[in-house]
């Protein structure tokens, strides 16, 4: 396999870049999600505080398993400053789940956290995410600090985003 030629490719490359990484100390691309209820949230909105911003499906099993470790680090981390934001790719991907089959996963994981879905601009403005969930974490200026693929231990979040919390 000729690595460096796929690398090369300017539709292959780009977006192998952008999904395997390239994303840690690049400023996070601004998209406008929608919240679950109504109402837009834009990433922008969040500079000032840590935003962890997950990318997820209904179903997904990682997806299920990571929902209660957010849980848990929002619970935790919020009064500090940390804001997750989780954005469901189901319309994206084309699946058959509703807003309600959406409002009873939150409500079977007590997600207190704010539930968008996720859209096709968030999705090319973070490079066209392929793996769920995927992670994104942003610092209080708006950088990404940290991009993870698939599920991630409790431990390993915490203590990155404990990290970027301690900055000023």
């Amino acid at each position: 396999m000729d690595v460096e030629r796929i690398k090369a490719d300017p539709k292959f490359g780009q977006a192998l870049a952008r999904q395997i990484g390239g994303w840690e100390g690049n400023p996070a691309p601004d998209a406008a999600l929608t919240r679950l209820g109504g109402g837009d949230l834009h990433i922008a909105d969040f500079h000032g505080k840590v935003l962890l911003l997950e990318v997820w499906f209904t179903g997904c099993p990682p997806c299920m398993q990571e929902a209660p470790v957010l849980e848990s680090l929002d619970r935790e981390l919020s009064a500090r400053g940390l804001v997750i934001v989780g954005a469901n790719a189901d319309r994206i991907l084309g699946l058959e789940y509703d807003d309600s089959a959406r409002q009873r996963f939150i409500q079977e994981h007590h997600i207190t956290y704010p539930v968008t879905n996720w859209t096709s601009e968030g999705d090319h403005a973070y490079g066209g995410i392929s793996i769920f969930p995927t992670l994104f974490l942003m610092d209080r200026k708006g950088v990404i600090r940290d991009h993870w693929i698939g599920y991630v231990q409790l431990e390993t979040l915490r203590k990155v985003i404990m990290g970027v919390l301690s900055e000023n």
